[in-house]
């Protein structure tokens, strides 16, 4: 995935989809005309968010063969969210706080 060095990914349990800031839309090939505005509900109420007309198709740099689509909603933020309801369909997470590890392995 193509985003900004020093970026903060965090892979959020709690978000139904990925947010990916809006900045980035054209670098994964989406022009004004292909994104649609919608309300996305947050934990302070509702912001602007946008919407592609199309799933993106991604993949990591570490396991480029395991692409996946991505519908992914973009905002006004510093950081990128990995969701439940297209991230965590391709690749299953585990966190282990007692073993202090994190896996990602496609689903």
């Amino acid at each position: 995935m193509s985003t900004e060095a020093g970026e903060a990914h965090l892979v959020d349990t709690g978000a139904d989809v990925s947010v990916l800031a809006l900045r980035l839309s054209r670098s994964w090939g989406h022009l004004p005309d292909d994104l649609r505005q919608v309300d996305a509900s947050q934990i302070e109420g509702f912001v602007a968010a946008w919407r592609a007309t199309s799933p993106l198709r991604a993949a990591l740099e570490i396991l480029q063969e395991a692409a996946f689509d991505l519908d992914p909603l973009f905002l006004e933020t510093p950081y990128v969210l990995w969701g439940r309801g297209d991230f965590m369909r391709a690749w299953d997470v585990l966190v282990s706080e007692a073993r202090r590890r994190f896996e990602l392995s496609p689903s």
